[in-house]
């Protein structure tokens, strides 16, 4: 499976269905850790839960073994990973309410 973000296309494994299922299980409890937030910010709850979400999508994509990948900033692997989990999810970030 080909995505394009970062400046680039990057060649990522397609999932499973039982990992599409996971990502959505860590990506319900990141809502949830949000839902219980007083608007302050990302609590430690929240960050972990979303870094959950990245270092899962970072294993199942196979960007772990490219070395592109290993080359960008923390910033892009972030925003590299996102869009995956998004590709994987079937979300489309101009609909999602953000």
């Amino acid at each position: 499976m080909i995505i394009k973000a970062v400046d680039r296309e990057w060649e990522i494994n397609e999932i499973t269905l039982k990992e599409k299922r996971m990502l959505k299980r860590l990506s319900a409890r990141f809502a949830s850790e949000i839902s219980k937030q007083d608007g302050e910010g990302m609590s430690d709850g929240s960050l972990e839960s979303f870094q959950d979400i990245l270092d899962e999508t970072l294993r199942m994509s196979g960007l772990e073994k490219i070395k592109e990948a290993h080359d960008l900033s923390t910033i892009d692997l972030d925003d590299l990973l996102q869009s995956v989990f998004e590709e994987y999810l079937g979300i489309d970030p101009s609909t999602s309410g953000d």
